[in-house]
């Protein structure tokens, strides 16, 4: 069924839980090795499901930036260890910082943001030497908005969005990673094997 109609399935055959579910995408692919080749790519979404959290760290307080984004001084993490590190990462889906803290950073806690894709990433602006109010307003809204899309051998799961949202929201979010998926696949819709949608809790549906 087309997508549109699955949305409409997963919502009408849900069942209630005690928490918000997740709908995610589930895409399988085919004529793909993935000790070669990758799917890494960020996007903005049409109707983020849940804004992203972001943090800044500098050398020092900035006054200005406090009404824009939480703002984490690097000297008061230096005598963190790992695991109160641990604690303050997981508030966070973006992290923000400087030309020189980054290499500090990288050193210190790489070993945890690493794995977690949460290293501040210069392909979206992460690393920033223009500290003003507008350039990091600008930059924090965007990333609130923000997903990464990342294979996981022959596959991609993604969230499109929970299930309170509108059906047309959460089609515009699939059309739109959909269509950035493509366009990030060695032979575009030929390496696609199959696509699927499902709640969190919910049986898979296919979408053609």
């Amino acid at each position: 069924m087309d997508i549109k109609k699955a949305i409409e399935e997963l919502k009408k055959n849900s069942k209630k839980r005690n928490f918000l579910q997740t709908i995610d995408l589930i895409v399988n692919l085919k004529n793909f090795d993935p000790k070669r080749e990758k799917v890494n790519f960020y996007i903005e979404l049409p109707y983020p499901g849940k804004e992203k959290k972001v943090a800044i760290i500098l050398e020092k307080e900035n006054n200005e930036l406090k009404d824009v984004c939480d703002i984490i001084v690097w000297k008061e993490m230096e005598g963190m260890d790992l695991k109160a590190f641990k604690k303050i990462e997981r508030n966070y889906n973006y992290f923000i910082t400087t030309p020189k803290i980054i290499p500090l950073l990288a050193k210190k806690f790489g070993k945890i943001l690493g794995p977690r894709k949460k290293m501040p990433d210069p392909k979206l602006g992460c690393i920033v030497n223009d500290l003003s109010k507008n350039k990091i307003k600008n930059l924090v809204e965007r990333l609130k908005k923000t997903i990464k899309v990342v294979n996981d051998g022959n596959s991609v799961k993604v969230a499109i969005g929970k299930e309170n949202m509108e059906i047309k929201e959460i089609e515009e979010n699939f059309n739109a990673i959909y269509s950035k998926l493509k366009e990030n696949l060695p032979k575009g819709e030929a390496n696609i094997k199959e696509v699927i949608i499902k709640l969190t809790m919910s049986k898979p549906i296919k979408v053609k």
